[in-house]
């Protein structure tokens, strides 16, 4: 994790010619929740008034931040902890009402 963390950070500078591999990355990542929130709609097992996209967005950011914080400071944040507390709002945020 930290390994991909310093590769994709880098990316940005002295390895700049490494971003696209990253940015693909991401964007594989984010498709894939996209396909999983537009079925649990289609399931009726997500709310239909979110953007699928936008979703996605919202969950890579809140997964790759609590992985750089957990990198940053290991003895003060639990990873483990912070991505079930994340699926756990994400979930519930998600629900139909």
């Amino acid at each position: 994790m930290r390994a991909l963390f310093m590769l994709m950070t880098d990316s940005l500078g002295p390895l700049n010619g490494k971003i696209d591999l990253f940015r693909a990355g991401n964007e594989n990542f984010a498709s894939a929740i996209e396909r999983a929130v537009q079925e649990g709609q289609k399931a009726g097992e997500i709310r239909t008034d979110l953007d699928p996209a936008e979703t996605a967005f919202e969950v890579l950011a809140a997964v790759r931040g609590a992985t750089l914080l957990w990198l940053l400071d290991p003895k003060k944040v639990d990873v483990v902890e912070a991505i079930q507390r994340l699926r756990v709002s994400t979930e519930e945020r998600l629900k139909p009402t």
